[in-house]
């Protein structure tokens, strides 16, 4: 990969070592992948955590569903737009007036108008006519 794009990626990771609210002893790294970069919070103890997915040929970033799986529906801009989002929450959410924020509305709107609840519908109440 393109030394710019690790350059960007290792700038993300400390913005959001600087910005984030994590407990003393935790940290954010990337652990390096084929298609994803997989950004982890490590504590103190040794374990971690994902939090985000950097696709290494758009430069996107991803929430993340599991370990090794990107969630296409949280998407957080790419490493072009980092300071267009607020990364002190446990995930992002874009800054007033950027077009971060605008682009997510957008989107986030979209999702809202072809989500389809999952599941049987509800049964209708029978209504008896003895007490």
């Amino acid at each position: 990969m393109s030394s710019s794009y690790e350059t960007k990626r290792d700038e993300f990771i400390k913005l959001l070592n600087e910005q984030s609210n994590l407990p003393n002893g935790s940290r954010f790294e990337a652990l390096p992948g084929r298609k994803y970069d997989k950004v982890y919070v490590w504590s103190d103890v040794g374990s971690h955590m994902g939090r985000y997915m950097i696709d290494r040929t758009t430069k996107g970033i991803y929430g993340i569903k599991s370990w090794a799986m990107v969630n296409p529906r949280r998407f957080y801009g790419d490493l072009d737009t980092i300071d267009q989002w607020d990364w002190s929450s446990h995930y992002a959410t874009p800054l007033a007036n950027t077009p971060a924020y605008v682009l997510n509305t957008v989107r986030e709107e979209r999702y809202k108008s072809v989500y389809k609840k999952r599941g049987r519908p509800r049964k209708a109440a029978k209504i008896s006519s003895t007490p």
